[in-house]
């Protein structure tokens, strides 16, 4: 039996889906978690901590929101005197 992906090993059985059409075992001298063979490499971690750059600054992103926040309060007061 081998310790594929979704199988303990501790209740014998193999899972549902393991019998499922289109189903390809994965050879047995594939560790858990490795890469396909022919995939890209992972990408590398971003950058955190101390040294990391500057970090982006959300006041545009808040003045932009308080504008479209106002421009809203506008239309459905214009909305509301005239009805």
């Amino acid at each position: 039996m081998s310790s594929g992906p979704g199988n303990d090993g501790d209740d014998g059985e193999r899972p549902s889906w393991m019998g499922a059409p289109g189903y390809t075992p994965l050879p047995d001298s594939f560790p858990p978690h490795a890469p396909m063979p022919g995939a890209p490499p992972y990408p590398a971690p971003p950058p955190t901590g101390a040294g990391a750059g500057p970090a982006r600054s959300s006041r545009r992103r808040v003045t932009v929101a308080v504008a479209v926040l106002v421009l809203v309060l506008v239309v459905l007061a214009v909305v509301a005197l005239a009805s």
